[in-house]
């Protein structure tokens, strides 16, 4: 899409270190018996600094204790930092959405998908996989909001800066408390979403020389590719990006150097790509033994009779264009792209309904059985009436 560059810039600005950048093995039985025992203790535990924690875990009965500024040590964390958790609120939060987000930013409501910018875009999703350890990460939560706005917040016209004390939170404190609340996950859940950083405990691992050589091993590895982005319904064909504004959903051929780079321009951020870039969204694919070219049969173009003593035409492929469902994600699917696909199917099939016409049938009278014991009367003709 050519946003490398522009992603790892802004991982770099933030402080992520390699913690989004390098892939690792991942070793099932020591990632449960570590998440099933993992704490953070601090010194003072009223007033906390990560320069005095300790992560501690169980593996095979032996206890091990890791101090925080060994952690980022390990993940290319600043280890001088001593705040132990992000900013509980964010005033600015709509003013600073306001520049690369579709709507009114709401935490609860908000998705990955309204970010516009491409880059943005896929730099969320990343901190959402990696250092928030998100099981769900298609919605946009405000630490998330938070993080972008320590790596392009100062680009804002508006000013929507932190305060200074704010900025000293220490990652390494930040992902360790993550990683202990991923130890109630199995218990408060439903028991559908699926832990999915196990292999970022593996320098963990290594740096205790855990012998590793009788644990079973996956070596596959999921990157944020082509494939991957088309499950997430964020591009189409090759690399045609999908966004919304609020005029509606629009798409673009990517890469766009010009539209997607970060600069200190403000108005880099908002992505809003001029109307003869944008792409119409492709015709969906057909209905599994359908043939859209096949002529319409006699009983399809046969008159249909009317109540009123007319003749109706049947409505023809010309007047009623047939109803082209959109094709489902790839299951598991997101909950953002899950209310997206939702919302999507049923408007189209209320606009396609909307365009039908319906022709009640003629009634044909009954006569009701006569009933038992009774003979039925006999209609009278013209000659018995005169009698």
């Amino acid at each position: 899409m050519g946003i490398k560059d522009d992603v790892t810039k802004l991982l770099t600005k933030i402080g992520l270190g390699t913690i989004a950048t390098t892939h690792y093995e991942l070793f099932p039985d020591l990632v449960r018996q570590f998440l099933a025992t993992v704490r953070v203790y601090y010194e003072n535990e009223i007033v906390k600094n990560a320069q005095e924690g300790i992560l501690t875990f169980l593996v095979r009965g032996v206890c091990y204790r890791l101090p925080l500024r060994d952690l980022c040590e390990l993940y290319g964390f600043d280890p001088d930092l001593i705040g132990v958790a992000l900013p509980a609120q964010f005033f600015d939060a709509n003013v600073f959405w306001s520049y690369f987000g579709t709507g009114i930013y709401d935490s609860k409501t908000s998705a990955q998908t309204d970010i516009r910018h491409p880059v943005l875009r896929y730099v969320a999703r990343i901190i959402a996989n990696t250092l928030l350890c998100k099981m769900e990460p298609g919605k946009m939560r405000m630490s998330e909001l938070i993080l972008l706005n320590y790596a392009v917040g100062d680009l804002c016209e508006e000013g929507c800066e932190w305060p200074e004390l704010d900025s000293n939170v220490n990652l390494g404190a930040i992902f360790a408390h993550h990683l202990v609340s991923l130890t109630t996950k199995p218990f408060l859940g439903r028991g559908t979403k699926r832990e999915s950083v196990g292999s970022l405990l593996t320098p963990i691992f290594r740096h205790f020389e855990i012998d590793t050589s009788s644990c079973s091993i996956v070596t596959t590895r999921t990157a944020m590719d082509q494939h991957y982005l088309k499950n997430a319904r964020w591009i189409k064909g090759e690399w045609i990006w999908c966004f919304r504004t609020a005029a509606g959903s629009h798409m673009i051929q990517l890469p766009q150097r010009d539209l997607t780079a970060i600069t200190d321009d403000p108005r880099q951020m908002c992505f809003e790509p001029d109307s003869c870039l944008l792409r119409t969204a492709p015709p969906a694919r057909p209905l599994r033994g359908a043939s859209s070219s096949a002529p319409p049969t006699a009983a399809e173009d046969a008159p249909i009779p009317d109540l009123a003593g007319g003749l109706h035409q049947q409505s023809g492929p010309s007047e009623i264009p047939p109803f082209e469902p959109l094709l489902a994600p790839e299951i598991p699917m997101e909950t953002a792209v899950f209310q997206r696909f939702v919302v999507d199917s049923l408007q189209r099939i209320w606009d396609t309904m909307s365009r039908c016409t319906c022709i009640r049938p003629p009634r044909h009278r009954s006569v009701s059985p006569p009933l038992p014991g009774r003979t039925a009367r006999p209609a009278l003709d013209e000659s018995s009436e005169e009698d």
